[in-house]
């Protein structure tokens, strides 16, 4: 498989399991034993972990929009970044939905072997997206200081 056609094909999972909430090639696209490291909670290895971490995230967030802003593949790896819109229409724990829009930034990593994906890595930046809904209030110490 060529670095254009792995490009094209994390182009495709973003705008099918964010976008579109399809899910149906899951199976045909990640390993039965693909590993994804993140730092936003465990997921169980393989498409069914990560269909129940689709659905969980759909069911908090949803009408995504996705930006792919850059990519890059060399071997057997893909790096893609990516820029993703929803609207918060879940709830958070004890945080009620709220209808807002957010916007964050994420890194995608995957490594193939042939042109399935057997490990990935996704780096979220978490903390613009809580504060978009307020799940997160920026803190009175980082504020800017008042002239005397």
């Amino acid at each position: 498989m060529s670095a254009a056609e792995r490009r094209a094909i994390h182009r495709r999972w973003l705008e099918a399991l964010l976008r579109d909430r399809n899910d149906c090639a899951l199976e045909q696209w990640f390993s039965p034993g693909h590993v994804l490291h993140q730092t936003l909670g465990e997921v169980a290895p393989g498409p069914r972990g990560l269909r129940r971490a689709l659905q969980r995230l759909g069911g908090i967030f949803n009408e995504w929009m996705v930006e792919v802003v850059d990519q890059c593949a060399s071997g057997d790896r893909v790096m893609t970044r990516f820029k993703a819109h929803a609207r918060h229409g879940g709830a958070i724990g004890p945080m009620r939905a709220t209808g807002r829009w957010l916007s964050f930034q994420a890194l995608l990593s995957s490594r193939f072997i042939d042109e399935v994906a057997y490990e990935s890595w996704l780096e979220v930046d978490v903390l613009d997206a809580l504060m978009a809904i307020d799940a997160v209030a920026v803190r009175a110490a980082f504020a800017t200081p008042k002239e005397p």
